[in-house]
């Protein structure tokens, strides 16, 4: 039995409270990173302590720098590509350490008041094989070095109810008197279970390996538990049971993604049909009448591009193995460019972990902000112009809602079908990993282009910035702008960080200077946050010769902004994000300060890299005011184009 008191329960709540600050951190992708710091800190506390309690010997000491310098080496050199076999492997590795002290426990479990330790011991033992082997398992087919789908031997069912019920019966033998562990019963509770875990893990097909991976997550936690109570180590205990309650709040997130109990995951209830998907698949001669397919289908999602105004990005696992999130990234930041709204709606078991698909595309760059769940997206879909699905299958398949008896029958999908048109880039027309056709693939709106999706996306990005150099920004933009500044008697220019990132305040010089010539009233607000360093951008300007004087103060521009008829912003973002500064997570919220009110300007011209967010990681909601006219590109060249255009002509608007 645990203590009533002792050092371990101060460490335990010390431990307990820096894993749960770091869950909650962990909910934001803004405060993710101090939240796993948070949970590494507390846990190499936690093992310090634990290490100090005990004493290491030096066999020990050797053990555990040659299992962390590993762990390191692994920790570094795993691409995300591989991340859910790593986690399988990392949950198969908890559930076979805990198994270990389990048998230590048997081993000096004896008498009456060993009972409860033998008991927990044997528990401890069991869910730790099947946890080891069970992960095992799931990271082999991650690995497609066992099939990726279910694999369901005959009696499936059967056999693992048999089973199960064995390794409870060997379990209440060892506990039985005398009460002493016995080598063998020990023996086969191992092979029992261990065979137990590969059943189960076998019988999950790709489709639901992240709900599985969650599961056996908290499986490696629940046996940490069970294994600190037979111990009587209440660090471990309290540890084992915080990851085990977390894994399963995960796991059942994920049922209810899928609409799924965890029984009929694990028992795989529903099979595929012998129809594949509740209806023929198109054959190709079908879907070229049938589809929206021209004898060129990249020119014509190419088309489809130009036209929308607002697009919406479906990843899925095979953009994962095409390693294709940064094609995606830049054929979003050219979308965005000239002025289209672009959102990433992420199915929650897209991947093959929960949240791979996020974490894919922000180590490729993409703001959090940007990112969907399904239920925030599907809502949009109807009104969205087009949905490019870049190696996504079952997570879009119309097919969930009618193939009865299919492993996707009623599981929700991102209604990709309801989008004015769809741009699919996957490998080919071969079911997922569900085993259903896909019948979004045969509707009249939907264009498909089989292939890599590195290849077929960066072919899309070409087409689509095809006839336009890369300084370029779009022809109705940049006319909507030069018509703002060529009608403006009063101008307020907004600089920021980007305008010293892309050395352009030689180009804004030049531009104010023209304004300037032709009788416009131009002023420089500078927000004490624009730079790097308070002063930084009052030091960039005057360098470029922008004389001190036309500087204008925080407070001074937004009494007079109201009354500007255009407010011009370069490279800043945040200064003039009011969001930003309302936000309570936002470290710059802190310091009490306030954003430039340039939407209160007659209008505003934005020249800016992209529409994504600043330094605070809020999106800016000034871009889409109706008085706002974003002109995307590198300010260094979008500001001489801007002036090229006005030069000639700038100086009639003068009455």
């Amino acid at each position: 039995m645990l203590p009533a008191f002792s050092p371990a329960l101060v460490v335990v709540g010390l431990a307990a409270v820096g894993f749960l600050v770091g869950i909650r951190l962990m909910q934001s992708p803004r405060t993710a990173l101090w939240g796993n710091r948070l949970g590494a800190f507390s846990m190499a506390g936690a093992l310090l302590f634990a290490l100090l309690e005990v004493g290491v010997s030096l066999p020990a000491g050797i053990l555990l720098l040659v299992g962390g310098g590993i762990g390191i080496v692994l920790g570094q050199k795993v691409t995300m590509i591989r991340m859910p076999q790593m986690v399988a492997l990392f949950n198969g590795f908890g559930g076979a350490a805990s198994a270990l002290v389990a048998l230590t426990a048997m081993g000096v479990a004896s008498g009456d008041a060993g009972l409860a330790s033998l008991l927990t011991a044997a528990v401890a033992l069991a869910v730790g094989v099947l946890t080891f082997t069970g992960s095992i398992v799931a990271g082999l087919k991650l690995q497609a070095w066992l099939p990726q789908r279910q694999v369901v031997l005959r009696g499936h069912r059967a056999l693992l109810s048999a089973v199960l019920v064995a390794g409870a019966g060997l379990i209440v033998l060892l506990v039985l008197p005398p009460r002493r562990p016995e080598l063998v019963l020990q023996l086969a509770i191992v092979g029992v279970f261990a065979l137990y875990g590969v059943l189960m893990a076998l019988r999950v097909g790709g489709a639901d390996m992240p709900v599985v991976i969650s599961l056996l997550n908290s499986l490696s936690g629940i046996a940490a538990g069970v294994s600190g109570v037979a111990v009587a180590n209440a660090l471990l205990a309290g540890v084992g049971a915080l990851v085990g309650v977390a894994g399963m709040i995960l796991t059942q997130i994920m049922c209810r993604a899928m609409n799924r109990s965890l029984v009929s995951v694990l028992g795989g209830l529903r099979e595929v049909g012998g129809g594949g998907g509740g209806g023929a698949r198109p054959t190709p001669s079908a879907r070229k009448h049938g589809a929206r397919s021209r004898d060129d289908p990249e020119e014509a999602a190419v088309a489809l591009l130009r036209q929308a105004r607002t697009v919406v990005i479906v990843p899925g696992y095979g953009m994962a193995l095409a390693q294709a999130q940064q094609t995606v990234r830049n054929l979003a930041t050219a979308l965005e460019r000239d002025g289209k709204d672009v959102r990433f709606g992420i199915h929650p078991v897209a991947g093959r972990m929960p949240g791979h698909m996020n974490v894919l595309l922000a180590e490729a760059g993409v703001g959090f902000e940007k990112l969907y769940d399904m239920q925030r997206i599907n809502p949009e879909l109807p009104e969205t112009d087009v949905v490019v699905a870049v190696g996504a299958c079952d997570v879009i398949n119309p097919a969930a809602s009618t193939a009865e008896g299919t492993p996707i029958y009623g599981m929700p999908v991102i209604n990709a079908s309801h989008a004015k048109a769809v741009i699919v880039c996957n490998l080919d027309e071969r079911p997922g990993y569900s085993g259903v056709d896909n019948t979004l693939y045969g509707e009249r709106h939907v264009e498909t282009l089989w292939g890599d999706a590195a290849d077929t996306v960066a072919g899309i990005t070409r087409g689509y910035q095809r006839g336009r150099t890369v300084s370029e920004p779009g022809d109705e933009l940049r006319e909507r702008a030069v018509s703002a500044i060529r009608g403006a008697r009063s101008v307020v220019v907004v600089p920021g960080y980007g305008l010293a990132l892309a050395q352009a305040q030689e180009a804004l010089k030049s531009l104010i200077d023209a304004l300037e010539e032709a009788g416009k009233r131009v002023g420089v607000a500078i927000h004490p946050r624009a730079g790097g360093i308070l002063g930084h951008m009052a030091f960039l300007l005057q360098s470029a010769g922008i004389e001190h004087d036309r500087l204008v103060s925080l407070e001074q521009a937004n009494a007079e902004l109201a009354g500007i008829d255009l407010a011009l912003v370069v490279g800043a973002c945040d200064v003039a994000n009011r969001a930003a500064w309302g936000e309570p997570d936002v470290r710059a919220a802190a310091s009490g300060m306030v954003a430039l009110r340039v939407e209160e300007a007659s209008s505003v011209v934005v020249c800016n890299l992209d529409a994504a967010p600043g330094y605070s990681g809020v999106d800016n909601p000034l871009y889409r005011e109706p008085n706002v006219i974003p002109v995307w590109g590198d300010a260094a060249r979008t500001l001489p184009l801007l002036l090229e255009r006005c030069a000639e002509r700038v100086a009639n608007d003068v009455p």
